[in-house]
């Protein structure tokens, strides 16, 4: 990225299968990125953010995926649900709420999630202990 980059982002730890769901939606991000978007050209940029906020007594991660600078988006292709697109939409609609939008300035996502359920890992047998 142009400008080098900047992290102000809580830690946070993740159970496997959130950890699988999220790599598997930001590489197909980055990989479209590079090639149509933001990343396709000198001036585009990809910002990528979360916090983590507190509502009705629990904890939600939210994070987001910016794109900006990159090419033009057409309305073609705001409209096309290819396999990279559902990939990402099943991947992480597994762990929460997502907000995909093709905004004039680059495509940007919004997923939002409780922190609970994307730490559990039972999935393993290991209990919240670490046993």
């Amino acid at each position: 990225m142009n400008g080098g980059t900047t992290a102000d982002n809580p830690d946070v730890e993740l159970g496997p299968q959130a950890a699988l769901s999220f790599s598997m939606a930001f590489h197909e991000l980055l990989t479209n990125a590079a090639k149509y978007g933001a990343l396709s050209n000198a001036d585009g940029r990809v910002e990528i953010t979360w916090s983590i906020e507190r509502r009705d007594k629990a904890e939600i991660l939210v994070a987001s995926w910016r794109e900006t600078g990159g090419p033009p988006i057409s309305n073609a292709a705001s409209e096309r649900t290819g396999f990279g697109s559902r990939l990402i939409a099943t991947s992480l609609s597994a762990c929460g709420e997502i907000d995909l939008a093709y905004e004039p300035d680059g495509l940007v996502l919004v997923a939002e999630s409780q922190l609970a359920k994307l730490q559990f890992r039972n999935d393993l047998g290991i209990d919240e202990s670490g046993r």
